[in-house]
């Protein structure tokens, strides 16, 4: 299954559990969204015909992640841009985390192994806004996640 994670009305992430089985392609992103996410499951001798893709200059003026666990557990921190509404994911093997939009704070629980993407080219220290975890008051503990849509 998937979920669309809601906080403060934001889309802030989509989970994608290890155990999603897919339509034959199915993608779980929005087709205005700057970063797309889809499935594919396909017999054995299925062949996506041999293509390229056009170049078309795309205006992205935010960066969006896609983790994915290979092996281990992590604990991921979601937060609205007001960094108002707390939401906490668990990822563990075969999980995949879109991270959309807000804020998000990685905390490995075990020992693990995730594979990173997102848009490039990577612009060092202006991708990054660093937030003082002390501006964060999460001592209610982590708001319910709003899930919207999925299978």
């Amino acid at each position: 299954m998937f979920q669309r994670i809601l906080l403060g009305g934001t889309h802030v992430a989509t989970l994608v559990r290890s155990s999603f089985s897919p339509k034959p392609i199915e993608f779980v992103t929005e087709k205005h969204e700057p970063q797309q996410l889809g499935f594919m499951r396909r017999p054995e001798g299925y062949r996506v015909p041999l293509h390229k893709h056009r170049r078309i200059e795309r205006k992205i003026d935010k960066v969006q992640e896609v983790l994915i666990v290979k092996w281990g557990l992590v604990q991921v921190d979601l937060f609205d841009d007001t960094l108002s509404e707390h939401a906490q994911v668990i990822i563990g093997p075969g999980d995949v985390l879109l991270l959309a939009d807000g804020a998000h704070a990685v905390t490995f629980l075990e020992d693990s192994e995730l594979i990173e993407v997102k848009q490039g080219p990577y612009m060092e220290q202006d991708d990054k806004i660093q937030i003082p975890e002390t501006l964060v008051v999460m001592s209610a503990g982590p708001a319910r996640m709003r899930a919207v849509g999925g299978a």
